[in-house]
């Protein structure tokens, strides 16, 4: 199984803490669900 190099994501650390409360209160944005969908592609 071949693995893709992971993609670099800029996020500083008020991003990340503004992107948790967010989904903590289920008020997630589009661009928050991709961000979360590559932070946890690149976890992988």
């Amino acid at each position: 199984m071949t693995r893709k190099t992971p993609e670099i994501i800029d996020v500083n650390a008020q991003q990340f803490e503004e992107v948790l409360e967010r989904a903590a209160s289920n008020t997630l944005r589009a661009a928050d669900t991709q961000l979360l969908r590559q932070l946890l592609v690149s976890y992988a």
